[in-house]
């Protein structure tokens, strides 16, 4: 039904596809040959995609710090007054201990409210109000809004909340780029994104006010899938075949970079959380002059058959990269989206569901991106508490996914999507369940570097999965796919905290259930996703479909060759 040919023009060799001999749909990869896959004007788009990607970061990892649970006891009426700091020495016999140490939400009862050891009887009192120790930190949200004891629920809420608010914007923003464009997509995540951040900062932040919090973090969640999301996709559909999967895992290294940068900003000496938030979140207002730099993804508009924008776009890569376009461009262009599936529709969501051998990529692919999305969370937690200081352990989390990424690149060209992205998973299970083994055992030492090991299978499987899941589904519906996938990212996510918190039933238990759904997810892929590696970005589904039937048919030119 369709077949590539290629034929002799007065503008050279022409590439294009034809649907019963009337329309064509021109292959983007062929002209990318005469523009350049990779030269200055992708190079340039790439840095600029390099700051999106940073700054969306910053509002998932600034968490660590605004929602900082400082040490706390009960403030004492009888004794505390509101010069009263959290070391002093009437707690010896007003607050009680446990085998904590110091309570944190218990106090002894006062029967004449005087301060002195006489006055303070056996009965044991829930705390009604804290002092909090503010030498690492003089204010976070957990001080603010007294998210501790009783209601030490609201802090993860708000968490699972932000993670919500990824999981609805994963699909949303996924579905809007591909109808109405990467661009305009992406500028309006960057205004979620600034707003949800800078909220708080409106307010004089009281516990009554819990749920501006709460909405701050959502519209946060919202924004920063979507711009990482598209980001993604834009650095993808820039470039050509052979440099996709370069810059897919590259883009990922400045959002573990500003991960590490809100650690270094805040550890510099901006301590207020309010302010944290309001310094990382207020520069992407300044990302929307992009407006006026970033071009739409000439693959998109391709798809949409907007021909004129099209070529203004390929005009203006062909001369910053100083290339002559040789194909013709002018051909009639059959909107991808109108492009016949095997259920002889238009290519849409349900596409991701049918035939079978989509529904089984589908299916895959959602599983191991909850199972890396929980592990990478949940690691991320873990890893946290493995030594007292808080900046050394941030540290030690946020460069353990730099190398992933870096070895990734390295790898993916030379031994394949499929066994990277599997290997990554298999690495992060067993190094999980080498954690749990060892865990309240003499050779318990070993769960930092086990941990961070885990923490490195999880990050190369989260690098890795953007840029394979783009490349398994065709262009009409690789937004949509990448989004709803994200989406059940978003779900591992919410999982994480109630993961981690298994450790209450066994300290091994978290490491136990991380590390067998991530050996189970790379098990899935090595026997039921296609390898990619060296093929176009499949432009129609039927394209998609043989991916893993005939690698080498996107690459040959022969003057008439069934797809």
């Amino acid at each position: 039904f369709y077949k590539r040919n290629v034929s002799q023009t007065k503008f050279g060799k022409v590439c294009h596809f034809k649907l019963e001999d009337t329309m064509t749909v021109l292959d983007y990869d062929k002209v990318l040959e005469d523009v350049g896959e990779c030269g200055l004007w992708q190079k340039r788009l790439f840095l600029l995609l390099c700051f999106p990607s940073a700054l969306s970061s910053m509002a998932v990892f600034m968490y660590e710090f605004i929602a900082y649970t400082p040490p706390h006891r009960c403030h004492v009426p009888a004794c505390d007054t509101s010069l009263d700091t959290y070391a002093t020495n009437h707690t010896v016999f007003s607050i009680p201990t446990d085998h904590n140490g110091q309570s944190l939400c218990k106090m002894y009862q006062n029967h004449n409210q005087l301060c002195n050891i006489e006055s303070f009887d056996s009965e044991v009192l829930d705390c009604e109000s804290w002092v909090y120790d503010d030498a690492l930190f003089p204010d976070t949200a957990v001080v603010a809004l007294d998210m501790v004891c009783q209601d030490e629920w609201k802090k993860s809420t708000a968490q699972s909340v932000y993670m919500a608010g990824m999981l609805i914007g994963s699909f949303t923003f996924g579905w809007i780029a591909d109808q109405v464009g990467r661009k305009p997509t992406l500028m309006v995540s960057l205004v979620f994104l600034s707003f949800g951040g800078s909220l708080p900062s409106f307010f004089t932040m009281t516990p009554e006010l819990y749920y501006i919090f709460v909405i701050s973090r959502f519209i946060s969640g919202v924004g920063h899938v979507g711009t990482f999301m598209v980001t993604v996709s834009l650095a993808l559909e820039y470039v050509g075949a052979d440099y996709r999967a370069t810059f897919g895992i590259l883009i990922e290294i400045p959002f573990a970079l500003g991960g590490t940068i809100v650690g270094f900003i805040s550890w510099a000496g901006m301590r207020d959380w309010r302010e944290l938030m309001l310094l990382v979140s207020v520069p992407n207002l300044f990302l929307l002059v992009y407006w006026f730099y970033l071009p739409e993804s000439p693959r998109w508009l391709l798809a949409m058959g907007r021909v004129k924008e099209f070529n203004g776009v390929l005009s203006k890569a062909a001369e910053v990269n100083a290339r002559q376009i040789h194909v013709d461009t002018s051909q009639p262009l059959y909107p991808e989206s109108e492009v016949p599936t095997d259920s002889g529709g238009k290519a849409t969501f349900v596409d991701l569901f049918k035939p079978r051998i989509i529904l089984g990529r589908s299916v895959c692919l959602f599983v191991n991106w909850c199972v890396t999305i929980l592990c990478y969370f949940g690691l991320t937690s873990i890893a946290s508490v493995l030594t007292t200081d808080l900046y050394l352990n941030y540290t030690m989390v946020g460069l353990a996914e730099i190398p992933a990424c870096i070895l990734c690149v390295l790898l993916m060209d030379r031994w394949g999507r499929r066994l990277v992205f599997g290997g990554c998973q298999v690495l992060a299970g067993s190094a999980c369940l080498a954690a749990a083994l060892v865990t309240g055992s003499e050779a318990d030492f070993l769960q930092v570097p086990l941990a961070l090991v885990g923490k490195f299978g999880s990050s190369g499987s989260m690098a890795i999965m953007f840029v394979y899941t783009a490349e398994l589904f065709p262009t009409s519906v690789r937004n949509t796919a990448i989004g709803v996938s994200s989406m059940w990212g978003r779900v591992g996510g919410m999982l994480a905290p109630q993961v981690y918190l298994l450790s209450r039933v066994s300290p091994a238990l978290p490491m136990i259930v991380m590390g067998v759904v991530s050996l189970a997810g790379g098990l899935m892929i090595f026997l039921i996703l296609p390898e990619t590696q060296g093929t176009n970005l499949p432009e129609t589904m039927q394209e998609a479909i043989q991916l893993g039937q005939a690698r080498q048919a996107s690459k040959t030119e022969n003057t008439e060759e069934p797809l």
